[in-house]
């Protein structure tokens, strides 16, 4: 009954229009259907956009009124109803692709989704925004950081850059690097970026020794970052 269905509306279509079958493609499909079902209907021979496991995955690819939460566990196909609820948004809605961010936490993930939407997408997902949260906050101050006084060019400190650069600061402060441990102090000075605490704010918040200790070397560490024009994570 399905596929008897996929040929009558075909038929129908072709008849109607005067479209040559041999030379049916999307843009044929989506210049000649108005219908949205019937528009997926009919993408779904010419893509893989639509192959979809089941009803819940299927909501989550096409609802476009309002926010979507997914919440699922490893290997339940996020990727898989991301992606192509992405390509639904360009295809069948007719979303920009220069207006769509995608954003996933590991280098990983985000190569996994680029792939998938370069092969649902093709070149039209180069105008995509899709990576990592850290290399969307990246591409945002390479582009407008100088508005913050951030030189574009800056560099990222990972854990080891940042632990070398706190031993650095100990040693110039001249206290005891076997004694504070540089660890330590970088969570501490985590926990403040964090907070969104200023060097002021964090020395105000103060209440103990150490904390003394870690405000002195927050100072000389974001003095050392803005000498070697970097950030680091936080």
């Amino acid at each position: 009954m399905f596929h008897l269905a996929i040929e009558k509306a075909l038929n129908h279509m072709i008849n109607v229009n005067s479209i040559n079958i041999e030379r049916l493609d999307n843009s044929l499909i989506s210049l000649y259907v108005d219908d949205i079902d019937l528009k997926i209907f009919f993408l779904c021979l010419n893509s893989r956009i639509f192959v979809i496991e089941n009803s819940e995955q299927k909501d989550a690819v096409q609802t476009v009124d309002g926010p979507v939460l997914i919440m699922a566990g490893p290997g339940s196909g996020k990727t898989r109803v991301i992606t192509r609820r992405i390509a639904y948004l360009v295809k069948i809605m007719g979303v920009k692709p220069f207006n769509i961010l995608a954003v996933t936490f590991t280098n990983k993930a985000a190569k996994e989704m680029q792939l998938r939407v370069n092969e649902l997408l093709g070149s039209e997902s180069s105008s995509l925004t899709l990576g990592t949260f850290h290399s969307f906050g990246a591409r945002i101050l390479r582009q407008n950081g100088d508005a913050l006084g951030i030189d574009k060019s800056f560099a990222i400190y990972d854990d080891d850059e940042q632990k070398s650069v706190i031993k650095q600061c100990l040693q110039d402060l001249g206290l005891d690097r076997k004694r504070y441990s540089s660890v330590v102090i970088k969570n501490a000075i985590s926990s403040a970026n964090n907070q969104m605490l200023t060097i002021e704010e964090h020395s105000a918040q103060g209440s103990s020794y150490f904390e003394e200790i870690v405000n002195r070397v927050y100072v000389e560490y974001e003095k050392i970052l803005g000498g070697n024009k970097a950030l680091d994570f936080d």
